[in-house]
């Protein structure tokens, strides 16, 4: 009692899902250092809520896809991913490129010259009833202006000019860097399923950040 001692410590978050030993989860680590998310005073509250929210979702408290679900259907979900950035990499352009004025005063000069943005008249997204995943019909078949997949997210021609979008898209990024491919579709089925598109936990967080960032 009384001494201070230094011990070797492991920050994060062990999934309650998670099967096997704690020594073979490879975690998206994060330093809660809040330069590697945000730059810029007027948006600490991402550091705030990015990392509390994410977990949440995480957690998957109420979830509906069992973790045996999920793991049937991410190898052949992650395989198109990886199919469509290939198919687009030559209509992909960097973030920065698009000489954003406000960008750069939330983001990194990395964060914003590694994101990719795809400008496409229709929002590529996974073929989900074909997987098997009949329940997100009307999330696969809906009018969505953007989606991100790992460190790219495609936009309708529409909205090339529309900063708070870009914005919008970027916070996914960060969320797909912080909790990994796997954290994050898992999250994101579980929310979607659970409370719909708009109000699910990870776009909850993005259209919260970007009203503010628009206002």
């Amino acid at each position: 009692m009384g001494k201070r001692q230094l011990v070797p410590m492991r920050w994060g978050l062990v999934p309650s899902w998670w099967p096997k030993p704690l020594k073979e989860l490879k975690a998206a680590t994060f330093n809660a250092r809040v330069e590697t998310v945000v730059q810029d005073a007027r948006v600490i509250f991402l550091a705030v809520h990015v990392i509390p929210i994410a977990f949440i979702a995480v957690i998957g408290l109420g979830r509906k896809m069992t973790p045996e679900e999920f793991q049937k259907f991410y190898p052949p979900l992650l395989n198109w991913l990886r199919a469509t950035l290939t198919a687009h990499a030559g209509m992909a352009q960097a973030v920065a490129s698009r000489a954003f004025s406000r960008l750069p005063l939330y983001f990194s000069k990395e964060t914003l010259a590694s994101t990719k943005v795809v400008l496409v008249n229709w929002v590529p997204r996974p073929p989900l009833s074909k997987m098997g995943l009949t329940r997100f019909v009307e999330f696969e078949r809906g009018d969505l202006d953007g989606i991100t997949y790992l460190d790219t997210f495609f936009l309708k021609q529409a909205h090339s000019k529309n900063e708070a979008i870009h914005f919008h898209e970027l916070i996914h990024v960060v969320q797909w860097r912080l909790l990994g491919p796997d954290r994050f579709l898992y999250s994101y089925a579980n929310g979607l399923e659970r409370f719909g598109y708009r109000q699910s936990p990870l776009e909850v967080m993005a259209y919260d950040a970007e009203r503010m960032f628009a206002t």
